[in-house]
């Protein structure tokens, strides 16, 4: 499972130790953390940098105090980071106005300026970088607006910025700024003066969104981000029971395999036992083997979303690793149906016709298979079936299918690999596990056929764009 880098214009950032942002607070709290300190398997400040990476950004620089020199080595072998990182360091005591002057010299913007420990998605980046500052800052807020001047509802490492409506909102630890910012910085302006002065001269303009962020500083706010981090994997495609069913069995698991040393290629290696210890107890016959067989199945597609977790959780995520996931799913379809057929035909369950099911069920997917990698290597860049754009769900192909396009279009949402596995495990616990392959059959012979039809559509594209 792979998450694609969400490229922006925007292609240098200036990130921040939390206490050289806005509006610094002497605390005496003791539970503040490193930056190197690992959220769910990835370091914070790499959490920070990989976000910018996956944003377009190919140059940071970082200013840290001298306690958190040892993170520069951290990011400089963690693996995930490719792109250009600076690091240079400052006093907690001074306002960091020299490394500040030496690291604006070195940008020209506009610039990511944000925290050193704002965990949060690509996208919100993109997102405040289509905001288009020209001699503005872009601030991105708060969703939630505090009342006028209350400081009590502001975090400490908050400013106020005016909302479009003329209210007060607080500074998220993130804003897309301008090449005259990084000018006055550069002048051995500090960094509060140089926003205030911006803020004043109505230069300064809010960005709402919807995305989360997390600023992780201290101990409490780690499970925040963990929840946060482990919400961002449901996500829209998810079929109806990995929505409901399958996720909020796989996340727990995957929040503590995380801090472990398994990667997502082990966890997609592991479903195959599931099933193969099933098919052994299919062959057996009898309520019970064929119920415990069911339940394996169903267990083997709840690990199935752990790799895919995991992957996009510790940045593990490769085309072989989705070609790995793929492979391993079809062949526990497969066996498991393979093997059920087996079981129908030797005669330890159901009655003995169904078999006939079995084979075309057999005959077709030797059909689907080869279409869906061959179409996938042809027309996409992913190892992920799912990646397949069916024609039927556009709206000139829907008007040429007729009244067959909506169904084919629902049917796509909600009878996918974890709707049909959950259904075979409740024809289980019904005791008419063998009569699945009867919907086995329709459902892979349909597949077979949409699938030919979008090949047979993809090359007509294809050479119609080469006359």
């Amino acid at each position: 499972m792979s998450t694609e880098p969400t490229n922006t214009p925007i292609s240098q950032a200036l990130v921040l130790a939390p206490d050289f942002f806005l509006s610094p607070v002497q605390d005496v709290r003791v539970d503040r953390i490193s930056p190197a300190r690992s959220v769910l398997g990835v370091p914070v400040l790499v959490r920070v940098l990989r976000q910018l990476q996956d944003a377009g950004v190919s140059r940071s620089l970082v200013i840290l105090p001298p306690e958190w020199t040892g993170t520069a080595l951290t990011v400089k072998k963690d693996f995930r980071i490719t792109h250009k990182v600076t690091f240079l360091t400052a006093d907690r005591t001074d306002d960091c106005s020299k490394a500040l002057r030496e690291a604006a010299g070195q940008i020209s913007g506009p610039a990511f300026v944000c925290r050193s420990d704002l965990v949060a998605p690509a996208d919100l980046f993109k997102r405040l970088a289509e905001s288009k500052t020209l001699g503005e800052i872009s601030a991105a807020v708060e969703k939630k607006t505090p009342a006028p001047f209350d400081m009590r509802l502001l975090e400490e490492d908050e400013h106020l910025v005016k909302s479009g409506n003329g209210g007060m909102v607080a500074l998220s630890g993130l804003m897309l700024a301008p090449d005259g910012f990084f000018h006055r910085l550069h002048e051995g302006v500090d960094l509060e003066t140089v926003f205030d002065d911006f803020l004043s001269g109505k230069k300064v303009k809010s960005f709402r969104s919807s995305h989360w962020r997390q600023a992780v500083r201290f101990k409490a706010d780690f499970k925040t981000a963990e929840d946060k981090l482990l919400n961002s994997l449901r996500k829209p495609i998810d079929g109806l029971i990995a929505r409901s069913i399958n996720r909020n069995l796989s996340l727990p698991v995957s929040r503590r395999l995380a801090y472990t040393f398994v990667t997502p290629n082990m966890a997609s290696l592991s479903t195959p036992l599931f099933v193969i210890l099933a098919v052994a107890l299919l062959s057996k016959g009898g309520y019970g083997n064929l119920l415990a067989a069911a339940l394996l199945f169903q267990i083997s597609s709840i690990v199935d979303g752990i790799d895919g977790e995991l992957a996009r959780l510790k940045y593990q995520f490769s085309k072989y690793g989705e070609w790995f996931d793929t492979l391993a799913d079809d062949f526990c379809t497969y066996t498991f149906f393979g093997g059920l057929t087996y079981a129908v035909w030797s005669g330890a369950t159901g009655p003995e016709w169904l078999a006939v099911f079995g084979l075309i069920t057999m005959a077709a997917y030797a059909l689907v298979t080869p279409m869906q990698y061959s179409y996938i290597l042809m027309y996409t860049d992913s190892g992920d079936v799912y990646a397949i754009d069916y024609d039927f769900s556009k709206d000139g192909e829907s008007s040429a299918l007729g009244g067959f396009a909506p169904v084919l279009n629902a049917l796509k949402y909600v009878v996918k690999r974890d709707f049909f596995i959950f259904s075979t495990f409740v024809a289980a616990v019904l005791g008419v596990l063998p009569y699945m392959l009867i919907l086995t059959a329709l459902g892979a012979v349909s597949t077979a056929a949409v699938l030919f039809r979008q090949h047979a559509l993809a090359l007509k594209r294809k050479r119609n764009g080469k006359e």
